[in-house]
């Protein structure tokens, strides 16, 4: 996937620095979705959206939005660090509402 520098906005990182701040999980995930449809050959709008998915605990949305971006280049670290992590989130949600057990201290960032 190629980075168009050309359709970068620069200052746009402080949207996305609002809204973390203030753990708005769903607004993030709003606007860099809009952000990745914008720029669909752009990796890290991509990845940025994958991320948000991740920060709103839509793990299965998460996997299924990586799934095609892993079969265009499946050594990509960032996109196996994602799975992985989108992954190992989905089954601990998973096992916590099956099991009820609790998963605590567990940190992927």
């Amino acid at each position: 996937m190629d980075n168009d520098l050309n359709s970068i906005d620069f200052e746009e990182w402080e949207g996305d620095f609002l809204l973390i701040e203030d753990e708005d999980w769903p607004g993030l995930v709003k606007l860099r979705k809009q952000r990745a449809e914008k720029r669909p050959s752009d990796f890290i709008s991509q990845w940025r959206y994958d991320e948000a998915l991740i920060f709103n605990q839509e793990f299965k949305q998460a996997l299924e939005f990586l799934t095609p971006i892993y079969k265009k280049d499946p050594n990509h670290p960032d996109v196996i660090h994602f799975l992985s992590k989108s992954l190992c989130l989905f089954a601990v949600r998973y096992l916590t509402g099956i099991y009820n057990f609790k998963a605590t201290g567990m940190n992927f960032y």
